[in-house]
């Protein structure tokens, strides 16, 4: 039992960063660019829809980018070793 916690608990600490990074994205990105990029915080302008909308189009390509990304991983680790790839990956 103490071996697989040892072997979990930096795949535990990885993901734990991970979801808090992504639930920071998910919760503030459209706030952000709205206010910053479209220079609004009126949900009811335009502009505010404007913004709305380009988030969605970079959680769009985000996603589908990653899904694509993820069929050449296999190709990837036989070229480079999978720790390698890894921490190319978080650099990106």
């Amino acid at each position: 039992m103490i071996k697989i916690i040892k072997h979990l608990l930096p795949l535990f600490i990885v993901q734990f960063f991970t979801w808090l990074a992504l639930f920071s994205l998910w919760i503030y990105a459209t706030p952000v660019i709205t206010k910053y990029i479209f220079k609004t915080t009126d949900s009811e302008s335009t502009a505010f829809e404007n913004g709305t909308t380009w988030v969605g189009i970079c959680f769009a390509l985000y996603s589908t980018l990653a899904a694509v990304l993820a069929f050449s991983i296999p190709r990837l680790t036989k070229r480079i070793s999978k720790y390698k790839l890894h921490a190319l990956a978080l650099l990106f």
